[in-house]
């Protein structure tokens, strides 16, 4: 099942609105965001046991992302995902109540936060959890797929083709020294 596709599909028509995704190709970013949301509650987990927390919060989920990314993508995708939190507290202080459906919008992020939470907390050790730990997850793995996409949108542009190839992903990511940090056990078969 995609969860994610309707998110992707929008930050591709934000970031290139003339390439399009094969069906495997948009299978395979939801993949990845799967992939990094487990990965970043993996390493919380670790915290968790270690530290004896009974929530996952942003300081958790914080740290978790200092020892799985590295370089400047580790340091746009926290400000993308601190200006998320931040949108959020902001737009919660005002209405008092955000529901479910809100959140994304007043987070100001394309991924849907409930959909986040609900894979974060299928891996999570623990049975709370900060809203804006979720938010803050929608903000990195926003931040993490635009890259993706950029980047393969524009060797998509340069060989002036329409769709993006889900081989195009792949390359990208175990040439890309901060991406391939991230994604270091992602093996896929050509």
């Amino acid at each position: 099942m995609i969860e994610f596709g309707i998110n992707i599909c929008h930050i591709l028509k934000n970031t290139h609105p003339e390439i399009e995704l094969t069906h495997q190709t948009l299978t395979l970013l939801n993949d990845l965001v799967k992939l990094f949301i487990e990965k970043i509650i993996s390493v919380t987990n670790q915290m968790i046991l270690r530290d004896g927390y009974d929530c996952v919060t942003i300081k958790n989920v914080r740290k978790a992302v200092d020892k799985i990314m590295v370089g400047e993508l580790k340091n746009r995708a926290i400000i993308k995902a601190q200006r998320a939190v931040i949108s959020y507290v902001i737009a919660k202080r005002e209405n008092k109540q955000i529901y479910p459906i809100e959140k994304q919008k007043s987070a100001g992020v394309y991924f849907s936060v409930n959909k986040i939470e609900t894979v974060m907390m299928k891996n999570a050790m623990v049975n709370k959890k900060e809203d804006e730990a979720g938010v803050y997850i929608a903000g990195l793995c926003e931040y993490v797929i635009t890259e993706i996409l950029d980047l393969t949108g524009g060797a998509i542009k340069n060989s002036k083709k329409g769709k993006i190839p889900s081989r195009y992903i792949v390359y990208l990511i175990r040439n890309d020294s901060e991406l391939s940090v991230i994604y270091d056990q992602f093996l896929i078969e050509d």
